[in-house]
């Protein structure tokens, strides 16, 4: 259909106007929606903006939202967009600002097991 045609003619563009999407579904609070641009941008072989995605990922946390928050970081790294330290840091904290040190202590072990470095923030 039409939508194929811009997609595979007007991919780097296009992709950048999706990674808008994904980082304005977040900073609106519908993280699960902008994990399901995500997904779908994958499926076409588009790549999202790395930026973009942090920042929607800061949108999240900085709303309080921990669990949208993280389903957005997994949907990132599955798409090739994954943050960097800074992100999973807010992520990380949010969890601890919420008392549970159980789930920042699982999103410290998955920064490295996305071969993120942490820092003396981490």
């Amino acid at each position: 259909g039409i939508l194929e045609k811009v997609v595979s003619r007007r991919a780097e563009p296009f992709a950048q106007a999706c990674s808008l999407l994904v980082e304005s579904e977040a900073k609106e609070g519908r993280g699960g929606q902008a994990a399901r641009w995500l997904s779908w941008m994958a499926g076409q072989g588009l790549r999202p903006d790395a930026a973009r995605c942090s920042s929607a990922i800061h949108g999240l946390v900085r709303l309080g939202d921990a669990a949208e928050a993280s389903k957005l970081l997994e949907a990132a790294v599955r798409a090739g967009a994954g943050p960097g330290t800074e992100v999973y840091n807010a992520l990380i904290g949010l969890h601890a600002r919420k008392g549970d040190l159980a789930q920042a202590l699982r999103c410290f072990m998955r920064m490295a097991e996305d071969g993120v470095a942490p820092d003396a923030v981490s």
